[in-house]
């Protein structure tokens, strides 16, 4: 795996907490950080920093071109701007690598929400824009997404 880019700070979790997070913290950045480890009840493991950095691919995919500073907006926990990047990303036309630097984002941005607020805001939008933005984090497909963030997969898989 490679190292973590600039953008990423560490963050300490307790013990028991050390394996579903090392797991997502790979699949959410991609990368392994030499501050990743055990120690006495804490573990560390990289987190992204609320700063994002918006790739050429998934800034051009977006449907609407205020998608960098709407993404700054809802990082900075924005709940307006957190709703609008929920109907931008179920509107654009993803593709390839614009798709999967998007999957990091949305997956970035229920981090630095956390479950509890990014499902109060999930839950408001139609039952199509949920169910799109449950694929985009890929729950269905990552196992670990329904223990690690249960309210934010209960709001995506609800039929009303």
């Amino acid at each position: 795996m490679a190292s973590c880019p600039a953008d990423i700070i560490p963050m300490n979790l307790s013990a028991s907490h050390c394996i579903a997070p090392l797991i997502l913290g790979v699949a959410v950045t991609g990368c392994t950080s030499p501050d990743a480890h055990l120690d006495r009840n804490v573990f560390s493991v990289a987190f992204s920093n609320p700063k994002f950095r918006v790739e050429e691919e998934e800034r051009t995919q977006a449907s609407d071109r205020d998608y960098p500073s709407v993404l700054q907006r809802a990082a900075a926990k924005d709940e307006r701007a957190l709703r609008r990047l929920f109907h931008i990303s179920a509107e654009s036309r993803w593709s390839a690598s614009g798709s999967e630097f998007h999957r990091g984002t949305m997956r970035r941005l229920l981090l630095v929400w956390g479950d509890a607020d990014f499902a109060g805001v999930l839950a408001q939008q139609t039952v199509a824009v949920r169910q799109h933005i449950l694929h985009v984090l890929s729950a269905h497909e990552d196992p670990a997404i329904p223990h690690l963030f249960p309210r934010t997969y209960a709001a995506g898989t609800a039929t009303r």
